[in-house]
């Protein structure tokens, strides 16, 4: 027996001597979220500028659409500022800019 075969064994018992696959992936979703935090995003609420923090005291339940723009010939013709990218958010109707329930 291999000492791969042994860890495997010692690790996940007696089920492990056919053989083990064990795959590892990348935590690609903890990379996504430092890339967006150390991004500039333009985000727009009912066309008014909104910071990441006003955005997160908005409650999901109200709203109607997001827009991902990405393209830079897009987000230029948009915003002069330095951005990467815009986040359009459309509120459903009556819905405007309500805090989340506490």
């Amino acid at each position: 027996m291999s000492k791969d075969s042994e860890t495997a064994i010692n690790i996940y018992g007696d089920s492990a001597k056919g053989g083990v696959l064990l795959i590892t992936t990348n935590n690609i979703q903890e990379k996504s979220a430092k890339i967006i935090d150390d991004s500039k995003v333009l985000i727009l609420v009912g066309g008014k500028k909104f910071s990441k923090e006003e955005l997160g005291k908005l409650n999901p339940d109200d709203l109607e659409t997001i827009e991902v723009i990405k393209e830079a010939a897009v987000v230029k013709k948009i915003t002069k500022d330095n951005c990467d990218g815009v986040v359009i958010i459309t509120m459903k109707d009556g819905k405007k800019k309500r805090n989340k329930k506490k």
